[in-house]
């Protein structure tokens, strides 16, 4: 449906956002998605496929692959046609990969509406704000935690969109704004807010490289063992490259 807008980096995500489920795709209702006995499915499927125990830094790590395929694509398609989605969950259909993170997402050409392509509200009021809602609910996590997770792939694919310069200017830096603003346009909440904090001069990430920027939040994965800190976490940033940094793979 939009794969031709998909370049580049983000030529993995144009089967993400499609018009038909794919052939013999595991598939459920969008409004799955919200529902707890599934969450707990997918999540003890994710942990077993990944080796990891602890219920909190399962759902933050399964969190990114949820909202990689969700917002990468939706933000392509938006600004890429300048159409807005208009949907909720119960109008969706999600295909899921065998260890339950999400393959893509089922929605049909008429949920897409002419004009104001960087009008995100839908996706952020009607899908991504119950979604984390359900989340915070079902694993003691906090949801800053999974806005913060959300906020990252929002950043990157503004940020990749402006970089190939393949659609206008201005539609993209309406879409950048949301990164340094606490309120949509329409005054609605706006969780892609400051998706970053500014590091001091001479900081070093998690694989002792100059950063001059860091996540805002941790995610929190390293509460299991399976996994350490990100390389771009708050808490691995250094200033002496003789510091051994805790960071995982």
């Amino acid at each position: 449906m939009f794969a031709r807008h998909f370049h580049d980096h983000l030529e993995s995500f144009d089967d993400a956002l499609v018009a038909q489920a794919p052939h013999e795709a595991r598939m459920t209702p969008g409004a799955d998605v919200l529902d707890a006995e599934a969450f707990a499915e997918r999540l003890a499927a994710f942990k077993t496929d990944r080796g990891c125990h602890d219920d909190r830094a399962a759902a933050s790590q399964w969190s990114k692959w949820f909202f990689s395929r969700l917002i990468i694509p939706t933000t392509v398609a938006q600004l890429a046609t300048d159409q807005r989605l208009t949907c909720a969950w119960s109008d969706l259909a999600v295909a899921w990969h065998a260890d339950a993170t999400p393959r893509c997402f089922v929605v049909k050409a008429p949920y897409f509406k002419a004009g104001d392509g960087a009008d995100l509200s839908a996706l952020i009021d009607a899908l991504l704000c119950p979604f984390v809602e359900a989340l915070t609910r079902y694993c003691r996590l906090s949801a800053r935690v999974f806005w913060s997770n959300a906020a990252m792939y929002y950043d990157w694919v503004v940020g990749e969109l402006a970089r190939q310069g393949r659609i206008p200017a201005d539609r993209v830096a309406l879409a950048a704004a949301l990164l340094d603003t606490p309120t949509r346009p329409d005054g609605g909440f706006n969780p892609f807010d400051r998706a970053h904090r500014i590091c001091k001069p001479g900081a070093l990430d998690g694989n002792d490289e100059p950063i001059v920027r860091c996540r805002r939040l941790c995610c929190m994965r390293d509460l299991d063992s399976k996994w350490g800190l990100c390389v771009n976490c708050p808490r691995v940033v250094h200033y002496d490259a003789t510091t051994p940094a805790a960071v995982g793979r």
